[in-house]
């Protein structure tokens, strides 16, 4: 939540996004719902102004298809020891997760399992460009699994 807070605090940013002309200018999309109300109780505890909460768009994988954000931030925190994909191996279900920013695509997860995944998995595929491209597409480690 500190990101977002650090965007809201920020006027500028902030006049920009309203000025966008998208409904919600900023996406979360996480792919399970579990995820989705936690992050939705989590944004109503919280004392944003009620004119930025209006510029965020929290959302599951299957209800994003055919939207787009100038913001996305999309969250792959699946990690389990026996390193399976679930949702996000479905190519469909990728490419929507992958392909909903306008402007930026902020990507949340664990390389770590993602990592570990064959080389024809999907995520793997991105995680393989996304450390390709590290001078554009920077990998900023937070912690590990």
């Amino acid at each position: 939540m500190k990101d977002q807070t650090q965007i809201a605090s920020q006027g500028d940013v902030f006049k920009q996004l309203m000025k966008a002309g998208d409904e919600t200018p900023i996406g979360f999309l996480w792919l399970y719902s579990g995820q989705t109300e936690r992050l939705e109780y989590a944004c109503a505890r919280h004392a944003w102004p009620a004119r930025f909460r209006k510029l965020i768009r929290l959302d599951t994988v299957d209800a994003y298809q055919g939207k787009e954000n100038l913001i996305f931030i999309v969250s792959l925190v699946r990690a389990n020891p026996a390193r399976i994909a679930g949702h996000v191996q479905s190519p469909n279900r990728c490419n929507v997760a992958m392909s909903r920013a306008k402007e930026r695509l902020i990507i949340i997860g664990a390389t770590s399992m993602w990592n570990a995944l064959n080389e024809s998995s999907r995520v793997r595929r991105v995680l393989n460009y996304v450390r390709s491209t590290s001078g554009r597409s920077p990998i900023v480690p937070v912690g590990g699994i």
